[in-house]
Order: structure tokens, then C-alpha cells, then sequence
């Protein structure tokens, strides 16, 4: 029996079919291409594209194993959201990095009486609601929930997955259902927004041959890519601390409720629905990958702007082995890596200070900003929740293609870190939370 997991993430698509475990799978994934061009602070990706790319991963994995799927489950980039209507169009999907509203916010925050953040669904939503840019559409959903819709071939979205709902911003966790005064609040019409259904719950069945896929397939109600991440990994949720690094980042643990209760309020820190009834405390920085990769466009250009070609090999690479050469504390040098903003401090972004005539290095530089991304990970964790943790889980092709950020992660955590040898975690977590579904049915 095998089982499909596809994961829409914020630069790529992947899908992993897993038949016995998350060690035996085939794989395929491929960048989605599907940003915009806009203006800056807008962050805009065409679906179309997206879907185009889900498509293709598909048509990459082997035909006989295709034919042997028995479920279907699906991660996707987390507050990120469009908007559709039964004639089949849907918008352009604004993502988690958006932020075009965030002069709002201290607006927002008190209309909803909610802590909500640039990038936030809700938040888009209301910025839509505010330009009358809402008429004639007839829901909102998340890129997975779209990709859902159009495997079972529904006339819209109807159904969306608690992981997902709170990461919008206008989810009420005590009655699992949207918080309806701020709702209201912000200016957002009800009808836009998908009932909330249980975790595992089957939206429907594969039907007209999406993807070569056969039809009748369950397919699952979407989850957030946070999550999927963390069940693709193949941790101990009860012992282990699980760190992610692709073009954003998140540091998250498993809690009981009733744990989550107990930890102190810290900026930053996120508590989020985790399938199973549990809580995923979460920190989830704009920094990342993307952050890193920044750096290496900055260095190639400084290369470009003296007509010198860029060094052989891989820039990320050799720049991540620079980091190696630097001074254990990169000689005093520090860098916050908000280089795309900061979701705790609206219209704050990157900075570099402690610059000294003796520390101002290539290998400084690079290992003070791993420093800075991993900092931007620890800092708004409980000390005491990480003490109480065994091992540190890592995952994200961030993480798993730089030493330098390995060797961070080390430097500012005892914790061992564990690499496990499963590739494409939240879409393999997709694919067990599938088969965990399929088989409490």
C-alpha cells in the first residue's frame, strides 16, 4: 500500500510516495517559478504556475507506483492565500511574506483585538476589504487547499484544516472555530472563509486524471507545512526539538495542551494546532534560507560589479567553508538577519554592528550571519522547554545543504543535532498523515 504526500512550498513543489515507511519512497521535486513582479513589500506567486509544477513532480514519479497510491495528503506554505470563484479563476496567492499591510496593523490589532502580523491571511484579507477588491470572489483558501480542490474536482473550498485556519490570524483555538467578532471586526465577509473541519478529515476523491493520478483516491484535508515537516522527520515528538531551514525557518516543539497552558507569553513564540489534539509551540522568524542566499547574491554581485567572474563551484558552498575560518564569536561582528522585516518589530529590518577594523572578514561575515539566523530560532524559545528536550531534529534543504548552519546550530545548542536520512519532510509527513488518516477511517 502506498501513500502520496505533496508539499507546495514557498520557492518549490515536491511529492513523495512512501510504501512502508518514510525510508522507502520515490521522490520528485522542482522549483514552481511562480513569484511575480511587484512592488517591493508585495509578495505575489501566480497558482497557476504552482499548479503547473505539481503536474510536473507528478509526472516524474514512477507510473506503477502512482497506480498503487491508496491517499493523498498535502502541506503547504502557512498563512499565505488567494481567492477563487466557481468559473475556475482565483487570484494571485499573497505569501507569508507579504507586507503591503503592515502600517495597518496597530489598526487591525485593536478592530480584532488579535496579535496579528504582516503576511497573515486575515490581514491580506482586510487590506483587500478596505480597496472593495472582495466582490465576485466566492472563497479564500491556502495554495494546498486550492491543490485540493482541483484533485477531487469541488465547485469550491468549503472545508479547511485547524493548522491552516490559525495561521491567518482570526482562528479562535478554544472553540475551533473562527473568531467571529474579528472577523466582523476587520472587515472580512464570513462567506469567504471555509468551514474548519477536523485533522484527517477526507475532502473528497481523485477524479478526471490530475497528474496521471487514478481516480478515486482520498484525498485529506491540507495541513500546514510547519507540521508536516515535523511528522516527516521522523523525531520523537515527546523527546525531540525540531528545527527547519528552508526559505524561512521555524523551531517547534510538540506539547500537550496542557502544557502549552503552562509556558510563559513570549514575543515571537507561536502556538499552533498540531493534528492529534496537540500543540506545536513554534518560533518562526522571517530568516532562513532565503537569508543565506541573499548573502551569496550580494558577494556574486560584488564580483559582477568589478567585471570579475564569480569563483568556481558552488558560491553557497564556498561561503558556508569560509564560516569555518571565522572567529569563534566572528570577532565580535553580529548580524540580525530581518533582512525581509520582522513579524515581532513592523518596519524594523537587518542590521550589522561591533564592526571593528580586525573583524570586518569575508568569514566573519558569514558566520556571524548564521549566528544571527539561528539566534533569530532560539531567542524567543523557554530555556526551559529546550532543557527538557533530548535531541534536536533537523530538516530543510537550508539546513541539510550548510555546514555553517549545522555548525551555528551547535554552537548555540547542547542538544545533539540528528539529520534523519528522510528527504522532502513535510511532504513525506504528508504522505504519513494520509496514511494515519486512511487507516482511522
Amino acid at each position: 500500500m502506498a501513500h502520496l504526500g505533496i508539499d507546495i512550498g514557498t520557492t518549490k513543489v515536491s511529492a513523495v510516495i512512501v510504501f512502508r515507511d518514510a525510508a522507502d519512497s520515490a521522490i520528485a521535486a522542482a522549483d514552481h517559478h511562480a513569484a511575480l513582479p511587484r512592488p517591493d513589500g508585495f509578495f505575489e506567486q501566480d497558482f497557476e504556475r504552482i499548479n503547473a509544477a505539481v503536474r510536473d513532480v507528478l509526472a516524474r514519479l514512477p507510473r506503477a507506483a502512482l497506480r498503487d497510491v491508496s491517499s493523498i495528503g498535502i502541506s503547504t506554505q502557512m498563512h499565505s492565500i488567494l481567492l477563487g470563484r466557481r468559473d475556475g479563476a482565483v487570484s494571485a496567492c499573497v505569501t507569508w511574506q507579504d507586507r503591503r499591510a503592515e502600517d495597518l496593523l496597530p489598526e487591525l490589532r485593536r478592530a480584532s483585538g488579535r496579535p496579528l502580523q504582516a503576511g497573515y491571511g486575515a490581514v491580506t484579507l482586510a487590506w483587500y476589504a478596505r480597496r472593495g477588491e472582495l466582490d465576485g470572489w466566492e472563497w479564500a483558501a491556502t495554495p494546498g487547499d486550492e491543490l485540493a480542490r482541483r484533485l477531487v474536482g469541488a465547485d469550491r473550498v468549503s472545508m479547511q484544516d485547524a493548522t491552516l485556519a490559525a495561521a491567518w490570524g482570526v482562528y479562535d483555538s478554544v472553540r475551533g472555530a473562527w473568531d467571529d467578532a474579528a472577523v466582523a471586526a476587520l472587515g472580512i465577509p464570513g462567506r469567504l472563509l471555509p468551514s474548519i473541519a477536523p485533522s484527517g478529515t477526507c475532502v473528497g476523491h481523485t477524479r478526471g486524471g490530475f497528474g496521471g493520478l487514478p481516480d478515486g483516491i482520498p484525498v485529506y484535508l491540507p495541513i500546514g507545512d510547519n507540521q508536516a515537516s515535523v511528522l516527516g522527520s521522523g523525531g520523537d515528538p515527546d523527546t525531540d526539538l525540531f528545527v527547519t531551514v528552508g526559505t524561512g525557518s521555524q523551531l517547534s516543539a510538540i506539547l500537550s495542551a496542557e502544557a502549552a497552558a503552562r509556558l510563559p507569553a513570549e514575543p515571537g513564540l507561536d502556538l499552533r494546532p498540531f493534528p492529534g489534539g496537540r500543540i506545536l509551540a513554534a518560533v518562526a522568524p522571517l530568516s532562513g534560507g532565503r537569508a543565506w542566499s541573499l548573502f551569496a547574491e550580494a558577494v556574486a554581485g560584488l564580483f559582477a560589479a568589478f567585471g570579475a567572474p564569480p569563483p568556481g563551484g558552488n558560491l553557497l558552498d564556498r561561503l558556508s567553508n569560509l564560516a569555518e575560518k571565522a572567529a569563534p564569536d566572528a570577532g565580535g561582528l553580529r548580524i540580525t538577519p530581518d533582512f525581509f522585516g520582522s513579524r515581532l518589530c513592523p518596519g524594523s529590518f537587518g542590521e550589522i554592528t561591533g564592526i571593528t577594523p580586525s573583524n570586518f572578514t569575508l568569514p566573519n561575515i558569514a558566520w556571524a550571519l548564521a549566528l544571527g539566523i539561528v539566534d533569530n530560532l532560539f531567542a524567543p524559545m523557554p530555556a526551559t522547554l529546550i532543557r527538557s528536550r533530548r535531541h534536536l531534529v533537523g530538516s530543510g534543504n537550508g539546513l541539510v545543504k550548510c555546514g555553517a548552519l549545522r555548525r551555528a546550530l551547535q554552537a548555540r545548542c547542547d542538544l545533539p543535532l540528528v539529520l534523519p536520512c528522510v528527504r522532502e519532510e513535510a511532504a513525506t509527513g504528508a504522505a504519513l498523515f494520509a496514511a494515519a488518516s486512511t487507516q482511522t477511517k
